[in-house]
């Protein structure tokens, strides 16, 4: 679940794997990366999924969130605004 909210979110905001490199905190590569959301890597580690996130700009909430929950997330946001 948490590779295609990262997958979406990062086509959705047109950040590229190379920009997603450049945003993690100690510059991963761009083919670590495709590794990663390609499922390659079975079990990545909790601290690069978590940075991966934020490279995208999603919190570790909407990372893992029940996909319910995430909604009802996303309209308080937007009723806030």
């Amino acid at each position: 679940m948490w590779r295609e909210r990262i997958i979406e979110t990062r086509k959705a905001k047109g950040i590229t794997i190379k920009m997603m490199a450049e945003r993690t905190p100690s510059h991963m590569s761009a083919e670590a990366i495709t590794r990663i959301l390609n499922e390659k890597t079975d079990d990545p580690r909790i601290s690069t999924v978590l940075a991966l996130g934020e490279a995208v700009g999603l919190s570790p909430w909407e990372l893992f969130a029940e996909p319910t929950a995430l909604v009802a997330y996303q309209s308080l946001l937007t009723l806030q605004a």
